[in-house]
């Protein structure tokens, strides 16, 4: 997975890029920057391995402040830019790209849900313990209609996504909390069963 950089609004975005063959492009978010997220952690490596299988280009990508990235957390809104900008980055290195896929883990998946509703491009939208009870995401009658939502019955902070349309697919997963401890490998069965 080679390294890249591009420009967002703030400066340089540390990301790994790896182009595939199948047409379509992903981009994975990772969990919050004042947390200790980055595009390195597992489950942000999982998805973006998963996209590499499938053989979509994929980017994962860091923060303003993490890593290499330059600038400042922004409380979502710059972060969401920064995702803006990479999404930007996979359109303008895929021509005739036929639609992205967008996935998040945690802060991740409100930033992805707030790329997919505002890009006519995102085909997919797959939030991986979404913190809906602390990040409303606005809009959620636009998402995209194949939308997966996952989470762990333990997890203290996503709610039952009750306001959720009833046609996004739903799975909760027992016995674990918001990292999906011990649940890794049933998640991946979730998400590929999914795709």
């Amino acid at each position: 997975m080679p390294e890249i950089v591009f420009h967002g609004p703030c400066g340089i975005v540390e990301a790994n890029y790896t182009a595939g063959k199948s047409g379509y492009a992903a981009l994975v978010c990772s969990p919050h920057p004042l947390y200790g997220g980055d595009m390195d952690n597992n489950i942000v490596r999982m998805l973006y391995d998963m996209h590499v299988n499938l053989g979509n280009s994929v980017m994962r990508f860091n923060y303003r402040g993490v890593g290499r990235s330059v600038g400042d957390f922004n409380a979502g809104y710059g972060e969401t830019v920064d995702a803006n900008h990479a999404t930007d980055w996979l359109l303008d290195n895929n021509p005739g790209c036929l639609g992205i896929h967008v996935a998040g883990f945690s802060f991740g998946a409100y930033i992805a849900s707030q790329i997919a509703v505002r890009r006519p491009e995102a085909v997919s939208l797959l939030c991986v313990a979404h913190p809906y009870t602390l990040y409303h995401s606005e809009f959620i009658e636009d998402w995209v209609p194949r939308t997966l939502m996952i989470d762990g019955d333990q997890d203290d902070f996503v709610g039952r996504y009750e306001l959720l349309d009833k046609n996004i697919k739903r799975a909760t997963i027992a016995d674990t909390d918001h990292f999906m401890t011990g649940k890794l490998p049933e998640m991946a069965r979730i998400i590929e069963e999914w795709i």
